[in-house]
């Protein structure tokens, strides 16, 4: 979102920016106060679940980071169905896509690929991964990346995986890195929806009602 807003301040001063930007960048200061609100607890946050279509959140991220990516003439590509739908709290999903997102734009080398692409898998659940091809995570550092303040960065806070480990706890996710066919890939892995139980009639869990796109930013 910062280099999202630092990329978007640089086509005001240029009188560049489309309405598009603007409005992105008026409804990010509003999430990041919200975000704000949400790190702040003390107590682990109870996220405000809805159904949220994957590709709404993936394409936001990439409109918050394109900036970057142009900045470092990298190709990003997007395979994500656009009916795809898991059960999170859009405001601190956006963050961890745009988290994962932002370490692939750090680790892929300047030219290189990133992407992201989410599926439904066989059981029901949903496997959302973001690739890049940088070198890779070394064997004896993935114990510890998403530890916080841990970084290989000069630059590096140490607190963007953290959050990303934090969000999918708090939405009982699982957050993974592999490395295979030459990309690094960071993997959320959302489980399935339960199952009707034996002897009922109902789910266990009533579905929730699907967020729009401006609940994303506004919900």
């Amino acid at each position: 979102p910062l280099g999202f807003l630092r990329h978007f301040l640089r086509q005001v001063g240029q009188g560049r920016a489309t309405e598009q930007q603007l409005a992105v960048g008026e409804d990010e200061v509003a999430r990041l106060d919200r975000m704000l609100a949400w790190v702040r607890r003390l107590q682990r946050p109870v996220p405000v679940l809805r159904q949220v279509k994957v590709h709404v959140v993936c394409d936001r991220a990439i409109v918050l980071l394109r900036g970057e990516v142009d900045d470092r003439g990298q190709r990003c590509s997007v395979d994500v169905p656009s009916d795809l739908l898991v059960e999170a709290d859009p405001d601190p999903m956006l963050q961890a896509v745009a988290n994962l997102l932002r370490n692939a734009i750090q680790a892929a080398p300047i030219g290189g690929a990133l992407g992201i692409r989410a599926a439904r898998d066989t059981d029901g659940g949903v496997t959302i991964d973001v690739w890049d091809t940088g070198p890779g995570v070394p064997t004896q550092d993935t114990a510890r990346v998403f530890t916080p303040w841990y970084t290989t960065r000069p630059d590096g806070s140490g607190l963007g995986l953290a959050v990303v480990q934090r969000v999918a706890s708090t939405f009982r996710w699982s957050v993974e890195v592999e490395r295979a066919d030459e990309r690094t890939i960071f993997r959320l892995r959302v489980p399935p929806p339960p199952r009707v139980a034996v002897g009922t009639t109902e789910d266990v869990a009533a579905p929730r009602p699907e967020a729009t796109l401006e609940q994303v930013s506004t919900p």
